[in-house]
């Protein structure tokens, strides 16, 4: 009879049904967390930098703080919090590996279910924060064009209220009911549902990024300015191309992946490109900013550069007649040949 029910243990369980006619690789195939972790930490260290520049030109040279800085500061939050869900779910929890070389524990347990959650209900409000963001920021360097400024107010509104509907939808669908625990929420239809909406919602997400990468673009260009000028400004948002290469290989990895009953390999890779999205939108969010900085900072940089370049190690200006005894009597014999071969020649 006991070992009857150790059969039925979730600790005995496999969370998923082996499919049939499967490769050896691809059954015991995973993805390792511990990189994936690496290379968003130090992602999102490149985010933290940024924010830090942004606040230093904000404090100490533009001497006043702006709407856009506290939308970037909790976005930045739920940035290191979605990446520590991710590195909790990955290297400690099941994310990355298949559902039949899992037990039904660790996919219910909360390394998987709690991290999952918190995610699913802080993505969605995470990116539309950096959006907002990045369009207050627009706006406070266009703020002279007309058709910029009806533009990014426009496009704000609307990708506010887009991302706060979502956010509200994800958590009414992922919360668990009274009386019921998460994992056995997560179990149900319910929480189900909200994979219909992931395919939408990051497209529309790739719409709004490009949006992003366009308005400043065209603005810059119709400012009256040096060629040159025209095309150093337009690099500073150029950055954007990345977080869209970001958000079509999520798209892709969700069209890729939808219908999937195989959960915690193939979502690995989509929540990896979102976190990566996100860090790079807090470095667009501030990149104005960092250019800013080193405008400001251009003379004391370059002093410091130069300095740096005419300190040079004591052993490549030491002199052979007073560190090389031997190379300064070869030379004394050579000058001693020299006067041999003139009083010759006379």
């Amino acid at each position: 009879m006991a070992s009857k029910n150790s059969s039925f243990s979730p600790y005995a369980i496999a969370a998923g049904k082996l499919p049939p006619n499967i490769s050896h690789h691809d059954r015991y195939s995973s993805y390792n967390g511990v990189p994936m972790t690496a290379v968003l930490a130090v992602i999102a260290a490149f985010a933290i930098i940024f924010y830090g520049i942004r606040l230093h030109v904000r404090f100490n040279i533009m001497k006043k703080l702006g709407w856009d800085d506290l939308v970037c500061t909790f976005a930045l939050i739920g940035v290191l919090m979605n990446l520590s869900c991710f590195g909790i779910a990955s290297v400690s929890g099941p994310l990355g590996k298949h559902m039949w070389n899992i037990t039904l524990a660790d996919f219910l347990g909360n390394n998987f279910v709690v991290t999952s959650y918190i995610m699913q209900v802080s993505m969605t409000p995470t990116m539309g924060l950096i959006k907002l963001a990045i369009f207050l920021c627009y706006y406070e360097f266009f703020w002279a064009l007309d058709w910029c400024r009806i533009a990014i107010y426009t496009f704000a509104s609307l990708s506010s209220a887009f991302y706060l509907s979502l956010t509200v939808v994800q958590f009414y669908f992922m919360t668990a009911r009274k009386g019921e625990t998460l994992a056995k929420h997560f179990a149900g239809d319910m929480a189900a549902r909200v994979t219909h909406i992931a395919i939408p919602i990051t497209a529309a997400g790739l719409a709004i990024d490009i949006i992003l990468l366009l308005i400043p673009l065209v603005a810059i260009f119709q400012v009256q300015m040096p060629k040159k000028q025209k095309i150093r400004s337009a690099s500073v948002f150029l950055v954007g191309i990345v977080a869209i290469i970001g958000s079509i290989l999520s798209l892709v990895f969700k069209l890729k992946t939808y219908g999937n009953l195989d959960l915690t390999y193939h979502v690995i890779l989509v929540n990896f490109f979102i976190c990566s999205e996100m860090s790079l939108g807090i470095c667009i969010a501030s990149m104005p900013f960092f250019f800013r900085a080193l405008k400001h900072h251009k003379a004391r940089l370059s002093s410091m550069a130069i300095s740096f370049a005419s300190v040079r190690p004591q052993f490549m200006t030491r002199h052979p007649s007073q560190s090389d005894p031997a190379s300064s009597g070869r030379s004394s014999e050579s000058e001693e040949k020299k006067e041999i071969v003139k009083t010759s020649e006379v």
